[in-house]
């Protein structure tokens, strides 16, 4: 292949790879955003096969190396899981979804070395932004605070906890876009976005988020008075807000049911420890789920949390290496924060502790965990290359 056949066919590798960034959030996996990523996994596969030069940028950072090779044991140990599990028929379908998780953290390795990292994270900002204002404009405003803005649009995650995740999340990379580019414009959809994540009345997004964000106030001598001012007036503006409508009494009051809720997860915890229990070394394989009525009357399937799902799922070695790449994630966090990118870490320590008490794995199709977990996994693992400039501040 000729070289600007080899130009052409990574331009549009990447094309694709941020068309499917920007279509996910807003299409919720459903099957339009799916085959944009299927294809540009298809043209990141011929282009790692046919350009040997890019294909050994890629792999060129041991740091970078070191976490695929741990990514990849975890994702084929839980595809192997499937084995001793109900369904050993299912390991062809989870081995797929593995090469894909992979690629898409490749995908996002390549928009970075092409020095796009800031526009992929602009497409994810700007697709949930219209997601947030979508959900405003149709939401029944006579109930928007009990509602939750939960299902209001077809297309929008699940859950609100999920929505809730994804409006954290977007905020970090606008403050990340604030920091790159000195844009402070977008102090005003971040406002939007965490007006957004309040009205879901999101517990663990919320309280993620601000724990994330956390060790950043050791960082505010180093950073711009002007932005302090302006997040500071971006705060008052919301607590306002907030008060005229009188939301903050009902927030209060589910910030406050906190310590209630709190005993139902660990009831459902507890549960699924006593199964782990039972096979604690290769656990009950990957389909297994949790079967139970609780003590408030409800059916209980999921762990709520990938760390007891992990545990049910693939034992104690399955938690072993789930804590790997928990651990390296955390390091190459440090590494960032040493650059100057500590708002990257930040996007990890979120992911990592909105997890604690969300979900029940992290496997699958094109989906909310793939931008909630791997998203976070993909920039930690994607330090600067060597010629390419820090930022100034953190």
């Amino acid at each position: 292949m000729t070289f600007e056949n080899n130009k052409y066919l990574v331009k549009t590798t990447i094309l694709t790879y941020m068309a499917f960034v920007f279509s996910l959030p807003l299409l919720s996996g459903e099957f339009r955003s799916s085959v944009l990523f299927y294809l540009s996994f298809t043209l990141l596969l011929v282009t790692l096969l046919s350009h040997k030069i890019l294909r050994e940028r890629i792999f060129s950072q041991r740091e970078f190396n070191t976490g695929i090779i741990l990514l990849a044991s975890f994702l084929v140990w839980f595809s192997l899981s499937n084995l001793w599990g109900s369904d050993p028929s299912n390991i062809l379908s989870t081995l797929k979804h593995s090469l894909y998780l992979l690629g898409f953290v490749l995908l996002f390795r390549l928009s970075c070395l092409h020095g796009h990292k800031n526009i992929v994270l602009s497409l994810f900002f700007l697709a949930t932004v219209i997601l947030c204002v979508l959900i405003f404009i149709y939401v029944d405003k006579a109930n928007i605070i009990s509602g939750r803005l939960d299902r209001v649009l077809i297309n929008q995650p699940s859950n609100v906890i999920d929505l809730g995740g994804y409006f954290s999340l977007s905020i970090i990379c606008g403050f990340i876009l604030i920091r790159d580019t000195g844009k402070k414009w977008i102090f005003l959809p971040i406002a939007l976005l965490f007006l957004g994540l309040l009205f879901t009345q999101s517990r663990g997004p919320l309280f993620s988020l601000l724990l994330a964000c956390a060790p950043l106030l050791t960082l505010l001598r180093r950073t711009h008075l002007s932005y302090l001012l302006m997040g500071a007036l971006t705060i008052g503006v919301l607590a306002l807000i907030l008060f005229l409508s009188n939301y903050d009494n009902t927030l209060t009051a589910r910030l406050a049911s906190t310590y209630q809720q709190s005993f139902i997860r660990i009831g459902i915890w507890r549960d699924a420890w006593d199964l782990f229990l039972q096979k604690p070394w290769m656990g009950w394989g990957f389909d297994k789920e949790l079967d139970f009525v609780n003590q408030i009357g409800e059916r209980v399937h999921t762990t709520h949390s990938i760390y007891f799902g992990t545990l049910l799922k693939g034992g104690s070695l399955g938690m072993a290496l789930m804590l790997s790449v928990v651990g390296y994630s955390l390091y190459m966090g440090w590494q960032h924060i040493k650059i100057n990118q500590a708002l990257e870490a930040s996007m990890i320590v979120f992911s990592l502790i909105f997890y604690t008490s969300q979900g029940m794995f992290i496997l699958g199709n094109p989906g909310e965990s793939w931008f909630l977990f791997w998203f976070p996994i993909a920039v930690v693992l994607s330090l600067p290359v060597k010629g390419q400039p820090a930022p100034d501040r953190p």
